[in-house]
């Protein structure tokens, strides 16, 4: 019986990673070096085979090498269409396609897969793209696989207008799927898993076993850079927020909080943004970067390498996280084990990560996001208070310890479940 762990994330994945691809990259590393675990991805429409462990950033320090110097229609395509937008487009037609063949062939596609009977596969990726469980849930029963599958979460069903166009249904027809392809769900999270099991009674589904594990928060060990990305900003005068630019993180109520403190006489360090431009984000990231009012004291940074992070949460007066819903919030959780207050939204799964050790705001309101945030730019003695508290009381999780909670309960699993 072997162990096998998708990888076809970072495989297919271009660019810098994000949130769920980091997850796969740690956990992948980790597993890697057990000599115990097999490598897959899905490289074709019903076609998974084993591969070796990618690094995922091997395609972007390698593009540079390869890159035409008279950029073609192609080229000039992806440079006008954000990345995330084709990306969930191209998914979209994927999954039409392979829709529309399984249909026209009565639902008889044959897969082929390296796996051997009764199997524990662990699936950790986004597989509501390339429809991977379309071809992946008729090879489990035929293979007799045990499969442990981490969830992230059910936003796109709860808030479907954070997303684009038609991706909320692929996402219901991904969610009923992977709750029928898992044996074991690996929730990100209490609530989480909360949000799984309220899925299964609304929809009338067999209840699963869950297991809630916690992602690592550690220092990352990216590759070299120079130490500060912003040369204009010093060391402990802006606050950071981390994350994609995209319409559920809510950097619209950062963009009127800094309108609200100007207008208002409230004193506001710089904001600095990491993160790519997402879905349905064009419109407030022009704003923030053209507008005449704050375009000198918000800086968005699309193109920042682990090194640099570390930098900019080691050196920021504080961070902000004002997302609407998360299945985590792995930058508060980053900013803790930096030993730096976040300001969070008190929503979803961030009380969870923040505890008594982040201060919170309406996510609704960009007066209580000013006025918090103002309160703790001009009180540096509070910030040392929480800091001080933080440093005494939060304790980081490695990678280490997170890929420990997967094995348990993958190997739990293959020997038969427990309790829920």
């Amino acid at each position: 019986m072997a162990r096998w762990f998708d990888i076809s994330d970072l495989v297919h994945w271009t660019g810098q990673p994000t949130g769920i691809q980091r997850v796969v990259y740690e956990l992948g590393r980790r597993f890697a070096r057990d000599g115990q675990t097999r490598f897959f991805a899905h490289t074709s429409p019903g076609v998974f085979e084993e591969v070796p462990f990618t690094h995922p950033f091997a395609r972007t320090l390698d593009s540079n090498a390869a890159r035409p110097a008279v950029p073609s229609a192609k080229a000039l395509l992806r440079a006008i269409i954000p990345g995330p937008v084709r990306r969930l487009r191209a998914s979209l037609h994927d999954y039409r396609r392979a829709h529309a063949t399984q249909s026209a062939s009565q639902k008889t596609t044959i897969c082929r897969h390296p796996f051997g009977p009764a199997d524990a596969v662990m699936l950790t990726g986004s597989s509501w793209s390339h429809d991977f469980l379309a071809h992946f849930s008729t090879i489990k029963p035929r293979a007799g696989l045990q499969v442990a599958s981490v969830l992230y979460d059910l936003i796109p069903l709860t808030f479907p207008h954070f997303f684009v166009a038609g991706f909320a249904e692929q996402y219901e027809t991904w969610a009923r799927r992977h709750f029928d392809t898992a044996d074991c769900l690996l929730c990100i999270s209490s609530n989480t898993r909360a949000d799984a099991e309220d899925f299964e009674r609304v929809n009338r589904l067999p209840q699963k076993p869950k297991r809630v594990f916690r992602l690592g928060d550690e220092v990352r060990d990216g590759p070299p850079a120079s130490p500060r990305p912003v040369s204009l900003i010093a060391a402990g005068t802006y606050v950071l927020n981390v994350g994609t630019v995209e319409v559920r993180k809510n950097h619209v109520v950062l963009y009127r909080a800094w309108l609200h403190a100007l207008a208002h006489g409230l004193e506001m360090p710089h904001l600095v943004i990491v993160g790519r431009i997402g879905w349905l984000a064009q419109d407030i990231a022009y704003q923030m970067r053209n507008d005449p009012r704050v375009k000198e004291r918000i800086h968005i940074l699309t193109d920042v390498d682990d090194a640099q992070l570390d930098w900019l949460y080691r050196h920021c007066a504080f961070t902000v996280y004002p997302s609407f819903y998360e299945g985590w919030g792995l930058p508060i959780a980053e900013s803790l084990a930096a030993g730096k207050l976040c300001v969070a939204s008190a929503t979803s799964s961030m009380p969870e990560v923040g505890g008594e050790l982040a201060a919170y705001a309406d996510p609704l309101s960009a007066e209580d996001y000013a006025r918090t945030i103002s309160d703790l730019w001009t009180n540096p003695e509070r910030r040392v208070a929480m800091e001080d508290r933080i440093r005494a009381e939060y304790r980081p999780v490695s990678w280490d310890e997170t890929s420990r909670q997967v094995v348990a309960a993958v190997d739990e699993l293959t020997v038969g479940g427990g309790e829920r």
